[in-house]
C-alpha cells in the first residue's frame, strides 16, 4: 500500500520528539493522512478524538511537541507549521522554509534551536525559532526524521539517510558520522530511542519494527505484531505505539500487543509524539502568573558573593557561575556546585561566559589577571592574554553565533576582540575616550552589531571599523547593561547607574527611557525571557529585582525570598528557569 500518486513520498516520515517528558500518562498526538490530527487521552479504555481545528490540510506528515508546549507539524506542501494554542490556530516559522519538511527536531533544553530536514533539499538549522535558516553540511539532501536526545552534558542529534543509514551529529552544526545501517533495499520510515540507557534504536520499516543496538547490530524481535507495514514508532516508559499503514495503531507491551483504534476514522498514522497536559498550559497561559518565591541554590558553593551564572546550550542542567573564590559548576540545574578553578592565579572572576557551540570551553576574566580559558569544563585553566596590556578586565562577552569571537572592556587598558577563541587579542579601543567601559554587547542586528558601554560618555556602535555615537535619546553616560529581545533582535534594554533603563526599537539607533514602577534606577544588568515575549528582568544595586510583562513599558519589584537586593547578572533558560546572582548567593525561580 502507498500514498495515492501525485503526494510526497516525504509525507510519509513521522517525527518522535524527546523534548518534554515521556510520562506513562502521557496524551498522545497522532497525524493521519487525509483526515487531520488526532488525540488520545491518557488512560486504558480512551477514545482517539479529532484534535487541531485550525489545521491548514488534513494529510499529515509529522507532528512534534517542544518542552515549551508547541506543536509543530509539517504537510505534504513547503513550510514548518506551529500552534502554541493546543491546535485551535496555525502559522508558519517566520521565514519561510527552504523546501518539503520530512521531519523537526526541537533541541531539548533550547525550544529556539531547531533542526529541520527536507525532501530533496537538505537539512537546515534555526537558532532564533524560525525567523532564520542555515543549510546543514548533511551527508544526503534527502536526510528525514531527525530527532534530538541528551546525552550527559551533549545534545545528540540523530537522522534516517537515504543510503538505508541512521547518522548522528553531536551538538548544534555538528560533523555527521554514520552510527548503523539497515539491510539493503529496506524503507525505514521513523526512528524512536528505547529508554534502556544503552542507546538502543527502534526504527520503523516497511518489514516491521527493527532493533539497533549501539554497536550497529540489527536484529528484528518478534513483538507479536500483526501488522508488517509499520510507518511510526514512540516509545513511553510502560509501552511502545506502532503507527501503521493500514491497520492504525498497535499498542505493545511485554504481555502482547493490540490495537487501540477506537475513534479513528483513518487508520493510516504517519506520525506519533507524546503531549502532556502541563506542557500545553504553559504554552496557552501567558502573561504573568503572579508572585513567586525565590529559592537559594548555593549548596557547595566556597564565597556566596557570585557575579554571574552562565548556562549551556546543549544542556539545559549545566550551569557555571563565577563568584570571589572562583568559578564554580553545576551539572543538577544549581541544586548542587562544585569548585572549577584549577590554574586561575586570581579567584576574583568578574565573569564568566560558555561556547554556543560546545559546554566544555570556558572563558573568564578577572581584575589583575586578565582572561583564561577552559577546554575541559572548568577542570584546568590556562591564562589567555596575548596583546592585552591591561590586565584589569572588567567584562567579557561572547558572540552567540560564534565561540571564537569574544569581546572584552578593560579598566583603563581600551577594548579588546578575539577571533581565534582568545589565543591572541587585539586593541579596538580606536577613537573611544575615556578607554576604559562597563560593557560590550555583540550579536544585535545591523546596524549596530557590536555596542560598547564607555565610562561616562555612553554607548558606540561598531561600523565598518569605526566607532558611531549610538546615544541618540540617552541622557545618561553610564550605562552599565545591554540586552536584546530574542524575540526580535531590534529590540533592546539599557540599565544605567542612576537613570533607570532605556528601551530601544530599532536595534540601538535611538533609545527612550521606560521608568514607570521602577523604584531603584541602579540597574546592573537585564534579560529577556526567551520563552515569554515581553517579559524582561531588571538587576538592581539596593533595589532587588524588578520585571516587566509588558516589554518595558511598566515595572513591578520582584523579590519574596530574596536576602540581597544587590543582583549583580540575571540569567534565564529557555525553559524559564532564573537564575539570579547576589552578594548573597544563587537564588532560582521557575517562571
Amino acid at each position: 500500500m502507498t500514498p495515492k500518486p501525485g503526494r510526497l513520498a516525504a509525507a510519509l516520515f513521522a517525527v518522535l520528539l524527546p523534548a518534554i517528558s515521556t510520562a506513562a500518562d502521557s496524551a498522545i498526538l497522532m497525524g493521519s493522512w487525509g483526515q487531520g490530527l488526532f488525540r488520545l487521552p491518557p488512560g486504558d479504555n480512551s477514545k482517539w478524538e479529532a484534535y487541531g481545528k485550525g489545521l491548514p490540510q488534513a494529510f499529515i506528515t509529522f507532528t512534534a511537541v517542544d518542552s515549551k508546549g508547541t506543536i509543530y507539524c509539517g504537510f505534504d506542501q513547503p513550510g514548518l507549521w506551529f500552534s502554541r494554542d493546543s491546535g485551535q490556530t496555525w502559522e508558519q516559522t517566520p521565514a519561510p522554509l527552504p523546501g518539503v519538511p520530512s521531519g523537526v527536531a526541537v533541541h531539548p533544553g533550547n525550544p529556539l534551536v531547531m533542526l529541520v530536514t527536507t525532501w530533496g533539499n537538505g537539512a537546515w538549522w534555526s537558532e532564533d525559532g524560525g525567523k532564520s535558516w542555515t543549510r546543514d553540511e548533511s551527508p544526503s539532501p534527502f536526510m528525514r526524521k531527525p530527532l534530538a536526545a541528551t546525552d550527559g552534558s551533549r545534545t545528540v542529534f540523530y537522522a534516517l539517510s537515504d543510503n538505508h543509514a541512521i547518522v548522528t551529529c553531536s551538538g548544534i552544526r555538528g560533523a555527521w558520522k554514520e552510527a548503523a545501517k539497515l539491510p539493503r533495499g529496506l524503507k525505514a520510515w521513523d526512528l524512536a530511542l528505547r529508554e534502556d540507557g544503552k542507546g538502543t534504536m527502534l526504527v520503523a520499516t516497511d518489514a516491521g519494527i527493527a532493533e539497533i543496538s549501539a554497536d550497529g547490530s540489527v536484529d528484528f524481535p518478534k513483538l507479536g505484531i500483526p501488522s508488517a507495514f509499520t510507518r511510526s514508532v514512540l516509545v513511553l516508559p510502560d509501552r511502545v505505539l506502532i503507527g501503521t499503514w493500514g491497520d492504525g495503531v498497535i499498542e505493545w507491551k511485554p504481555a502482547g500487543a493490540r490495537f487501540i483504534n477506537d475513534g479513528l476514522p483513518d487508520r493510516n498514522a504517519f506520525a506519533l509524539c507524546a503531549i502532556s497536559a502541563g506542557s500545553v498550559a504553559k504554552a496557552s497561559a501567558g502573561g504573568d502568573t503572579g508572585p513567586a518565591t525565590w529559592t537559594a541554590m548555593n549548596n557547595g558553593l566556597i564565597s556566596f558573593v557570585v557575579k554571574n551564572v552562565y548556562g549551556s546550550r546543549q544542556n539545559p542542567q549545566l550551569l557555571y557561575c563565577a563568584t570571589a573564590s572562583g568559578v564554580h559548576r553545576s551539572d543538577d540545574g544549581g541544586k548542587t556546585w562544585v569548585p572549577a578553578s584549577k590554574g586561575l592565579s586570581d579567584l576574583g572572576i568578574g565573569r564568566v561566559v560558555v561556547s554556543p557551540s560546545n559546554s566544555d570551553i570556558l572563558f573568564c576574566c578577572s581584575s589583575s589577571a586578565g582572561t583564561a580559558k577552559s577546554t575541559d569544563g572548568g577542570k584546568s585553566w590556562n591564562l589567555t592574554n596575548k596583546g592585552v596590556t591591561n590586565l584589569y578586565v572588567y567584562n567579557l562577552e561572547i558572540d552567540p553565533r560564534n565561540g571564537q569571537v569574544l569581546y572584552a572592556t578593560t579598566w583603563g587598558g581600551g577594548f579588546l576582540k578575539t577571533e581565534d577563541g582568545a589565543d591572541t587579542w587585539k586593541d579596538i579601543t580606536g577613537t573611544l575616550s575615556p578607554p576604559q567601559g562597563y560593557t560590550m554587547f555583540c550579536g544585535g542586528q545591523a546596524p549596530y552589531p557590536v555596542i560598547a558601554s564607555v565610562d561616562a560618555s555612553g554607548i558606540f556602535a561598531l561600523q565598518d571599523g569605526k566607532w558611531v555615537d549610538a546615544n541618540k535619546g540617552m541622557n545618561f553616560g553610564w550605562v552599565y547593561f545591554l540586552a536584546q529581545d530574542p524575540t526580535n533582535g531590534k529590540k533592546m534594554a539599557a540599565g544605567t547607574a542612576g537613570s533607570g533603563i532605556f528601551l530601544s526599537e530599532d536595534g540601538g539607533m535611538s533609545w527612550k527611557q521606560s521608568n514607570a514602577g521602577l523604584t531603584n534606577q541602579q540597574v546592573s544588568n537585564l534579560a529577556y525571557h526567551p520563552g515569554k515575549p515581553g517579559v524582561i528582568y531588571a538587576g538592581t544595586t539596593g533595589g532587588g529585582l524588578f520585571k516587566s510583562a509588558d516589554a518595558g513599558a511598566t515595572w513591578k519589584q520582584d523579590n519574596e525570598g530574596l536576602t540581597s537586593m544587590t543582583v549583580k547578572d540575571v540569567w534565564v533558560t529557555p525553559s524559564g528557569m532564573v537564575y539570579l546572582s547576589t552578594d548573597n548567593g544563587i537564588f532560582v525561580r521557575q517562571d
